[in-house]
């Protein structure tokens, strides 16, 4: 970063529910990066991610990160079918082009 510039943050949370996704192109015009997150211990949330991601695109975004979050409640879990796999998680971050990070 450069110290002599300012830089300009807005952040909108806009969570999951799907009345938000018709506003979402509404805040995500001229942004630079698009964080779309997910609880890694709830599979309707990573399936709705996609519809989310799909959104994005119609802005043009050039940086977009795919997260998912919780992955220390899915690491605890020893099986189940709601639970996301990393391998799963990189599958949608690559078929869009995007970045994948796990967080606590």
């Amino acid at each position: 970063m450069d110290d002599n510039y300012a830089y300009k943050l807005s952040f909108f949370d806009v969570c999951g529910k799907p009345t938000n996704l018709k506003l979402a192109t509404k805040y995500c015009v001229g942004s630079t990066v698009a964080i779309i997150l997910f609880d890694s211990t709830r599979r309707s949330t990573f399936e709705k991610a996609e519809l989310w991601i799909a959104e994005m695109e119609k802005c043009a975004i050039p940086i977009k990160i795919l997260l998912g979050n919780k992955i220390d409640l899915a690491n605890e879990k020893k099986t189940g079918e709601d639970q996301i796999t990393k391998i799963e998680a990189l599958g949608l971050a690559r078929k869009y082009g995007m970045e994948y990070f796990e967080v606590w």
